[in-house]
């Protein structure tokens, strides 16, 4: 039996390589200056890799919205490692992407407006002899043959991707809606939420030093990569590694809209992807989530959830968090303040509500609370976004004018 299962294992495989090297045969690997590909060819790609792992050209990610994209040709989905307009996608229809002569590659829209060029990356039009080409690793390249040199690269230029063998700087960032992942002035590579209203760092957990998180800061190189193995390290001493290390297997590390970081797998049989490793063991542990004044919660899916006494801003958009559903007037014009009997405290148990713990008040001197009801209701927003999560130690006082109040012992962070 067991050699059955091997049997149809090395099959399965077999057969994806074949359809790798035929595909890769009848593909294009490099295109020199007026080459051109249509929106209503995408089924062609512009280009595929010379071992048919990566394809380069239009993928379909919405209705009548494509992108000029790379991605692994076996992927069930067609996810993309790279994207050239992901903040401009263009019409189903008229839409192309040119290699000129003069070597600039460019992406226009359906009226023939321009989008995307490389020209935005660095590349000077006027070029002679130069060439467009998609390498065994996805990276997409322009090249002068003249003087074998690159002049343009997409690894220069991430979306929310690293590759094997694809270098992280301090010039670069991986970005996903309002996440992001970049060296800090510092030194240290974090994740960054960058919200409507607030900024805030959450990987490493804030909680925690740069030496408690294991990090080092005084190495300037602020250089990162992700290893043909399944090993991310950068030089400031992070280092983590897939559960599935081998050389044999391809990978991917994404930032992702929930704000968490996640090395994948690619099962080359079947075009699935497997989780190895995350940078958040927790969800809610990435700002924001739930938006202002939303509780994030784990069980053991994520869930959002409004304060007391506040109900969604946009039912359809948790990120824009939760509204009062009670006015005190506006302070900013020196209205007077409630009277306290119109105040009242309630205890949200088990919640963490970040950024709020650099300062609390005594309870017991929480009856004069409402008699500074606009220094409380105007008092700065919290700089994680206000979102609380789900803890098991702390405790949250909140009222119904937003007012929020804390215990006064410590409560220590999980490490990262």
């Amino acid at each position: 039996m067991a050699g059955l299962v091997n049997g149809c294992l090395a099959a399965q495989l077999s057969v994806v390589s074949l359809l790798l090297c035929a595909f890769a045969s009848t593909a294009q690997h490099t295109l020199g200056g007026g080459s051109s590909l249509s929106v209503e060819d995408r089924a062609r790609p512009f280009l595929v890799s010379p071992d048919g792992t990566f394809s380069c050209g239009f993928l379909q990610v919405g209705d009548d919205a494509f992108s000029f994209s790379v991605w692994f040709t076996v992927s069930r989905n067609s996810t993309a490692v790279w994207t050239a307009n992901r903040d401009f996608l263009v019409n189903g229809r008229g839409s192309r992407v040119s290699f000129t002569r003069d070597g600039e590659l460019a992406l226009a829209d359906a009226n023939g407006t321009t989008v995307w060029t490389t020209r935005m990356g660095g590349v000077s039009a006027g070029g002679t002899g130069l060439t467009v080409s998609l390498n065994d690793t996805g990276n997409l390249v322009i090249a002068d043959l003249s003087t074998s040199s690159t002049v343009w690269q997409s690894f220069d230029w991430p979306t929310d991707t690293l590759l094997p063998s694809q270098r992280f700087t301090k010039d670069t960032k991986l970005v996903a809606g309002y996440y992001s992942l970049n060296f800090d002035n510092d030194n240290v590579l974090r994740l960054l939420y960058y919200g409507p209203d607030v900024t805030s760092l959450y990987w490493p957990l804030p909680g925690l030093t740069i030496y408690q998180a294991g990090r080092t800061n005084y190495n300037s190189s602020r250089i990162a990569v992700l290893d043909n193995h399944g090993v991310f390290l950068s030089f400031n001493q992070l280092q983590v590694q897939a559960t599935d290390m081998s050389l044999s297997i391809k990978r991917q590390l994404t930032i992702e809209h929930d704000g968490n970081m996640r090395m994948y797998s690619l099962n080359e049989s079947t075009g699935g992807w497997t989780e190895t490793w995350s940078a958040l063991k927790q969800p809610c542990q990435a700002h924001g989530i739930c938006g202002r004044n939303g509780i994030c919660e784990y069980q053991p899916s994520l869930r959002c959830s409004c304060l007391p006494w506040h109900e969604m801003t946009d039912r359809r958009d948790w990120r824009k968090g939760c509204r009062p559903l009670l006015a005190i007037g506006n302070c900013s014009q020196g209205a007077a303040s409630p009277p306290p009997e119109q105040f009242k405290f309630v205890k949200v148990p088990q919640t963490d509500f970040y950024g709020f713990d650099v300062a609390y008040n005594d309870l017991s001197r929480s009856s004069n609370a409402g008699t500074s009801a606009c220094g409380c209701a105007s008092a700065p927003p919290s700089p994680t976004g206000s979102t609380a999560m789900a803890n098991a130690t702390r405790k949250v006082f909140c009222s119904m004018v937003h007012v929020v109040e804390f215990p006064q012992e410590h409560i220590p962070q999980g490490a990262p």
